[in-house]
């Protein structure tokens, strides 16, 4: 089939139009026969079209047809093939991805290997990390490998060889910087003093520092031309994880042979969860899930690790339905855990421990009767289990999550939701088991790089921001979780209600509003009160009166109704506030709300994340969601 590259509307005379591409079967397999030559991965009939999408948008950087492509690729070998192969190998990576792999470093590894290491000469211990992508592996080996090292043997040194494929992405790994999002994946307990904040353009990002950088190298290595480079040193441990899979047998079994003749008599080989050697008739020996040691080699008795007879045992505190329910999805015997109980407050949470073992507690910050920072200030101390906060609020909240910290929390994570519960799920469990072994007098310490985002919530256009609460007579009694948390100075806030609303003090002037009402603009620190057949003519008012666009932040008490949902569809995109009621219906009734910034939650939680949208709006420079 003939591909030609042409703009988008050209027959029309439009010249403006956009290049429109396609890509032959032709160039995908020339493409994949050059990158599988080169790095040994298997791009074959089922990769065909992730290797089309990703040479298609080559193609459309580089203004090139599908047709000039091959000569291009001549005149410009050397160059190419490397962006190739940056477009093709999978860079997927994260920060401590597989942590079983890190607690057996930590625990049997490490301690075996010290006295070895203390007899050489140098005594530094030697890691190669073999596919290190953009350098996760690496920094997160030398987390680790410090915070055991600074504690266990700091007569030792350390060195971590990264190498990968990709020239780019070893690029990146020097570098050492990230967005701040990556890194608050890191466990608190391996995070310390090791990362700064960058400053002006880069102050979303992070940079490694000396304290874990200065004892990392990197370069670009072809796994399959291990013989034609040969490498000078061996290395006590290699990791080699998640690359298997895209090798064929017997260049697996090659790699794996290359592996083991550059490993120490002592050392140890890691390869990827789902990756084995068994059966390729290698003289290795298994000492846990994918990692290896010389045949003859055996760990001591002594230092041999325990399987895990029991799961750990976790108390989840929240009054959120859904989050108890993700929790239940993500903590599972299969990864070693169990849920023995669930409390709906701090109190609640107390109560059961007085009658539950328990290894863990999950426990949120906003909640009712008792809320997480309550709890931590009445009942945390010396024998209680560590605590990770699982919470709506911003890991960078110095009012709120900061404090739990101090109060002895181990760990943050920010509440996953049904969206993106699997992204989350690891390192949900990976905070958990890591403050399972953190050290407790250290728990009250922020690490730096958190105190240098630590950020306060602040409003200042209130005439630009508005609230609308959808609420019953029912659930009057509670308003005040919202109103009562706000700040002296409070957005415009319109009630609307389907029937006559009952007595309520809400410590603000209170307008009712009428068809024949005055038209003027809603004013900051006033409550009005509107009904469900009135919310056409709010939108009109709002239209006509404020200029500038308001940002709008909606919260619905009680069931999510169709009468709602109708409503909705008429008003420009919001902030869409729904109380968690039953998570799997609530989160259903509200796929057919499109447009609108959707969050379900505890209406313990409205103000907090209402405050905290209205704030981010402000700091983006933009009016947010308008009406």
């Amino acid at each position: 089939m003939a591909i030609v590259l042409k703009k988008a509307g050209e027959r029309a005379g439009n010249s403006a139009g956009n290049w429109s591409v396609n890509v032959s079967d032709v160039t995908v397999s020339f493409v994949s026969r050059i990158v599988s030559e080169l790095t040994g991965v298997q791009l074959g009939p089922s990769q065909s079209g992730m290797v089309r999408s990703r040479v298609l948008k080559h193609l459309l950087e580089l203004g090139l047809s599908d047709a000039d492509y091959a000569e291009f690729f001549r005149q410009n070998k050397e160059t190419e093939t490397q962006a190739l192969i940056s477009l093709l190998t999978t860079h997927h990576s994260y920060f401590f991805r597989e942590y079983s792999h890190f607690e057996y470093l930590e625990t049997v590894t490490l301690p075996a290997l010290v006295n070895m290491v203390r007899q050489r000469g140098d005594k530094t211990l030697r890691i190669w990390s073999a596919a290190c992508s953009r350098g996760q592996e690496v920094y997160s080996l030398s987390m680790c490998i410090h915070r055991f090292i600074e504690t266990h043997a700091p007569d030792l040194r350390y060195s971590i060889w990264g190498t990968d494929v990709d020239e780019k992405s070893v690029i990146l790994a020097q570098n050492g910087v990230y967005l701040r999002e990556e890194i608050k994946e890191v466990p608190m307990s391996y995070l310390g003093n090791h990362w700064a904040r960058g400053q002006g353009e880069i102050s979303e990002y992070v940079k490694a520092k000396k304290s874990i950088k200065s004892v990392c190298s990197f370069n670009v290595f072809n796994l399959l031309e291990m013989e034609k480079n040969p490498i000078a040193q061996t290395f006590d441990i290699i990791f080699c994880r998640n690359v298997f899979i895209y090798f064929s047998h017997e260049q697996v079994e090659k790699l794996a042979r290359g592996f083991m003749q550059r490993l120490t008599p002592e050392g140890q080989l890691f390869v990827g969860i789902s990756e084995s050697l068994r059966g390729l008739g290698l003289p290795v020996h298994a000492l846990g899930p994918s990692i290896y040691a010389h045949e003859h080699k055996a760990l001591p008795q002594k230092l041999a690790p325990t399987p895990q007879t029991s799961p750990v045992r976790v108390l989840c505190v929240d009054d959120s339905p859904s989050i108890l329910l993700l929790l239940k999805k993500i903590l599972t015997r299969e990864f070693g855990f169990e849920i023995v109980a669930t409390a709906v407050n701090g109190a609640d949470a107390h109560a059961k421990m007085k009658t539950l073992k328990v290894d863990l507690v999950t426990l949120d910050i906003h909640m009712p009767v008792q809320d997480g920072l309550g709890y931590l200030q009445e009942h945390f101390g010396p024998g209680h289990p560590p605590v990770v906060m699982v919470t709506s609020v911003s890991r960078d909240n110095i009012d709120l999550a900061h404090k739990a910290i101090k109060l002895g929390a181990a760990d943050f994570v920010e509440k996953p939701s049904l969206t993106n519960l699997l992204e989350r799920a690891d390192e949900i469990r990976t905070k958990l088991r890591a403050s399972l072994r953190s050290n407790l007098s250290t728990h009250s310490l922020l690490p730096s790089v958190d105190k240098a985002f630590e950020s306060s919530q602040s409003i200042h256009s209130f005439e630009h921001k508005l609230r609308v609460i959808f609420i019953q007579n029912s659930d009057l009694h509670r308003l005040p979780l919202v109103l009562e948390r706000t700040e002296i100075n409070a957005p415009a806030t319109i009630l609307v209600m389907n029937e006559e609303p009952g007595k309520f003090e809400c410590g603000r002037p209170i307008e009712i509003l009428t068809d024949n009402a005055p038209s003027g603009p809603f004013h900051p620190n006033r409550i009005y009160l509107a009904n469900m057949s009135q919310c056409n003519f709010m939108l009109r008012r709002v239209q006509n009166i404020h200029k500038i666009a308001l940002t709008t932040s909606i919260m619905i008490f009680g069931a999510f109704s169709a009468e709602i949902r109708s409503v909705l569809a008429t008003w420009p995109k919001s902030q869409l506030l729904i109380e968690d009621k039953d998570a799997i219906n609530t989160f259903a009734s509200t796929e057919n709300v499109v447009g609108h910034s959707v969050e379900i939650l505890p209406c313990t939680s409205f103000a907090y994340v209402s405050k905290k949208f209205f704030s981010d709006s402000e700091k983006k420079g933009t009016g947010g969601t308008h009406a």
